[in-house]
């Protein structure tokens, strides 16, 4: 059975496919925001849209999988308005989950990825079990961290130079934000 997450405004839902078309339409249009975060975002084409909704599916339905992709739909107008789920760096067996995201740029600045991280980290406690539920994000990325902040989340460490910067391709740190608890979540 495929989990259905419903906030207020959302719902989170596995990948199907068809989702393919209005997900890259939903990168397409907020390039300029992914690609100065996300690596991913360098190859914006359909083909790599298509092996996400196509392994998403697949995560879902393999009892080994780690990463548990869902797109994120907005109520009002029935649209994909982005993505989000735990992530490749999830560990089932422990059981910590890592919660990664984005949104359309048409629908930033509405508190909607805090109601998406808020309702993954209270499905991840409840219906996975968690331990620990983590986000991870450059250090720069200050939208981000807001959003994280909102959710209760607290800054465990900064890695010095963990990754490569999406623009300047120069080393850059990262922070690491987490509960251990769904106490509290709005």
């Amino acid at each position: 059975m495929y989990p259905v997450i419903e906030t207020e405004r959302l719902i989170l839902r596995p990948p199907h496919m068809g989702d393919e078309t209005p997900l890259n339409e939903a990168i397409n249009r907020s390039l300029s925001e992914l690609q100065r975060w996300m690596p991913w975002a360098a190859d914006p084409s359909f083909e790599p849209t298509m092996r996400f909704v196509k392994e998403g599916i697949a995560s879902w339905s393999n009892e080994q999988a780690k990463d548990f992709p869902m797109v994120v739909i907005h109520k009002a107008s029935n649209k994909i308005i982005g993505a989000s789920g735990f992530n490749e760096r999830s560990n089932p067996q422990v059981p910590m989950y890592e919660i990664g995201y984005w949104l359309d740029t048409q629908y930033t600045g509405l508190g909607l990825a805090t109601e998406t991280v808020s309702a993954l980290t209270k499905f991840a406690f409840k219906s996975f079990n968690a331990v620990r539920v983590q986000v991870v994000m450059q250090a720069d990325n200050d939208a981000s961290k807001r959003v994280v902040e909102k959710c209760g989340f607290d800054l465990e460490a900064t890695l010095k130079k963990y990754r490569v910067d999406c623009l300047s391709k120069q080393p850059a740190d990262d922070c690491i934000f987490v509960r251990f608890d769904a106490e509290g979540l709005l």
